[in-house]
């Protein structure tokens, strides 16, 4: 609009420099020789400035429209296959819920990170509260899961921008990425030694397992471990 504005104004600059330069003889009689040609030369600035704001116009103009173009293809492959029960169920990359849902995993990854390399370095079991929120990471890791199967899938490249917005096409690619190492991580390896060791049910309990619990169970579980 600012660049419109200065071509809007060249323009009647000029036409009034056109103006003014189309006078009779009779008009300019008694001028000073040196005046006409300053006319002439300012009139040929102003029209090199009026080319290349012209030419700017011009350059912008098909930026946008290449923006345009991107954002309609890209809204066109987003809503190509979301229509009806799918549009529902689908979950778009960039929802407040799936964005909630990637703040919460980089909290649990941050817990994951810290806690269990404490456990493993120390031998400490999680019991009480602290068995509770296992079960709750574990639980968030399975149902993260199942979302996946059902979030668009964005891909970058370049200025292209492609959407995966069908069913199967988000479980191959899913399949081809994350999908292996996610189940790996959710087997409940954990769950199955507590239960050799017989202690699973008492670890729910708010103040854990009892010694003598703990040295009755001892045997199938520590293997598993």
């Amino acid at each position: 609009e600012r660049n419109a504005n200065k071509a809007q104004s060249l323009n009647a600059f000029h036409e009034n420099g056109k103006s003014s330069n189309q006078v009779s003889p009779d008009s300019t009689h008694g001028l000073s020789p040196s005046l006409t040609p300053s006319f002439s030369s300012a009139s040929n600035k102003f029209q090199k400035v009026s080319k290349r704001v012209q030419a700017v116009q011009k350059v912008e103009g098909l930026m946008d429209e290449v923006r345009k173009d991107y954002g309609e293809k890209a809204k066109w492959n987003l809503g190509k296959e979301s229509t009806g029960v799918k549009k529902l169920l689908l979950l778009g990359p960039d929802s407040k819920l799936r964005m909630r849902w990637d703040i919460m995993q980089i909290v649990v990854l941050m817990y994951v990170a810290l806690v269990v390399p404490f456990r493993v370095a120390f031998g400490v079991e999680a019991e009480g509260l602290g068995f509770w929120i296992e079960v709750l990471v574990d639980a968030y890791f399975i149902i993260d899961i199942f979302l996946n199967f059902i979030s668009v899938v964005k891909i970058e490249r370049d200025l292209e921008c492609e959407y995966v917005t069908d069913f199967p096409g988000i479980a191959q690619y899913y399949l081809k990425t994350w999908l292996v190492l996610d189940v790996l991580a959710c087997l409940p390896l954990d769950y199955i030694s507590r239960m050799g060791d017989g202690v699973l049910g008492c670890s729910f309990k708010w103040h854990g397992c009892k010694s003598e619990e703990r040295s009755s169970g001892a045997g199938a579980g520590g293997m598993l471990k």
